[in-house]
């Protein structure tokens, strides 16, 4: 069970709601019918299978916007009763699915934006925000048949779906090919709207691709899928399921694998130590996950002191502590403590200094610890990975798995020298960084290090690091022979 592309859609459909407690259309119409002189025609429609023709035979009763009215009103009630308990243990796994891009829906309750709190959108008036949500990585939740909180009328009777069905197979209508650039699984949606299969097989015949479809169906509706849906049976991947219980934890393992990132909404309500360890060792170690943990967190000084309990308790050699590190070092300036942990810390570097295993986490503790007046370990730091080449490799290794991109590393290393929280030697912290950058990336790079270089080797020579600033200095003009570097940066070899 995977899908392992980047991006990726979630279409939901009433399977969904109703697992939550919500009317599915059947029951939506016998409580409107009831007592009506069609009330028996309706349930016989209903019983055939045939909803959009009990729903026009209700329309022709009532008149079509007092039919619409009850549904409203009837949907928001139900909606009103539903645990919230139930609905919140799906934000992770909905959010890990479809954080990178977003939902669709065809049904008309609201839960899903009130679960995920992602803009709801409507096809096809909120287009243009929908592509500007995309190009912005901004998840939604896109209507395809309206919303009871919506202006838009709702997708009801046949009439409608008619309607619906020919807008989607216009020319101009670029919803499939949207489609066909992500991966999609499905959810709750049985696929009885022939207009949506159709939807779905345009964006495969657009992505030549058969394997980006992942269907989740109940174990007894496999066989029948397959007959009534023949031409989309053969383009995708089913992921069955027992019964509706087992839905959620069959949803949660394929979250499990796509974004834990998504994880992250949960943060800030956090209250439990355990509970907040467990969604930070669960993130990617990278630049990005520090910054998005950062921004959540200097909210909370209490998940400081988590972060730095989580440091003296555990070993240095797992990345998850790298991840603790970066983001309590990058918030020292919020982080009131005691003597006595700042002491705990300074024995744990000391005993990492000549280990290249723990250079992730050094690094980051060495500099928070010279934030807060005890800056013995960061002109320790700095020698080893300037002259030492195995702790240097070690650092040149963890630098290349916490900067996706060069230019992102450059970027960071600006903002750090224009900090004024940095005194003495820490403006020289990224003297390895820069090293590396000018021994193996492009002109385009070396361009901006070759000033931050310099700077950092005046910083060493203004705070008596005599021997390291020659040191320096001596690596900057070997690499730049080696590589024909010329005084603009520019590469010649």
């Amino acid at each position: 069970m995977s899908i392992t592309g980047e991006r990726r859609l979630l279409f939901v459909g009433s399977g969904f709601s109703i697992n939550l407690g919500m009317y599915s259309w059947e029951r939506l119409f016998k409580i409107i019918a009831k007592n009506l002189t069609v009330e028996n025609r309706v349930d016989i429609l209903l019983r055939g299978g045939d909803a959009y023709a009990a729903a026009d035979l209700l329309s022709a009763h009532l008149g079509r916007r007092i039919l619409e009215n009850r549904i409203r009103k009837l949907i928001r009630t139900q909606q009103q009763s539903i645990s919230k308990q139930l609905a919140n243990s799906w934000i992770v796994p909905l959010s890990r699915i479809a954080s990178r891009g977003g939902i669709i829906t065809t049904n008309w309750d609201t839960l899903l934006t009130d679960i995920t709190g992602w803009d709801a959108l409507h096809w096809p008036h909120d287009r243009a925000r929908f592509i500007a949500a995309l190009k912005a990585s901004k998840p939604f939740v896109l209507f395809l048949h309206g919303n009871v909180q919506k202006k838009y009328a709702l997708v009801v009777t046949q009439s409608d779906r008619v309607k619906v069905a020919k807008m989607l197979e216009r020319s101009e209508n670029d919803l499939s090919k949207i489609m066909a650039i992500h991966d999609t699984v499905v959810l709750g949606f049985g696929f009885r709207d022939p207009h949506v299969e159709n939807l779905f097989l345009a964006a495969e015949r657009f992505s030549g691709d058969s394997n980006r479809l992942l269907v989740f169906i109940k174990d007894s509706e496999v066989a029948g899928f397959k007959a009534t849906h023949s031409r989309l049976a053969r383009r995708y991947k089913a992921q069955p399921f027992p019964d509706y219980d087992a839905l959620h934890s069959c949803v949660t393992r394929l979250a499990s694998v796509c974004d834990p990132t998504a994880s992250l909404l949960r943060l800030p309500d956090v209250l439990a130590r355990a509970d907040f360890f467990d969604i930070v060792s669960n993130q990617p170690y990278g630049f990005r996950t520090a910054e998005r943990l950062r921004t959540d967190i200097k909210k909370h000084p209490r998940m400081l002191d988590w972060s730095a309990e989580y440091l003296m308790q555990n070993k240095w050699t797992d990345r998850h502590a790298g991840t603790f590190a970066v983001v309590l070092s990058g918030l020292m300036n919020r982080w009131s403590t005691t003597s006595k942990v700042e002491q705990k810390l300074d024995q744990r570097c000391r005993a990492a200094l000549n280990d290249p295993a723990q250079i992730g986490v050094l690094e980051p503790v060495a500099f928070g610890l010279a934030y807060k007046r005890l800056p013995a370990h960061q002109a320790a730091f700095l020698k080893a990975v300037v002259q030492e080449p195995v702790m240097r490799r070690a650092h040149v290794q963890q630098t290349i798995e916490y900067y996706a991109e060069a230019v992102e590393q450059v970027g960071a290393i600006k903002r750090h020298m224009a900090d004024a929280r940095r005194n003495g030697i820490m403006r020289a912290n990224d003297t390895g960084r820069l090293l590396t950058l000018l021994e193996c990336e492009r002109s385009d790079v070396i361009v901006p290090v070759l000033p931050l270089l310099d700077r950092s080797v005046r910083v060493l020579e203004h705070e008596g690091e005599y021997d390291l600033a020659y040191y320096a200095k001596r690596e900057i003009n070997r690499i730049r022979s080696q590589r024909g570097i010329d005084p603009s940066g520019i590469v010649h070899k």
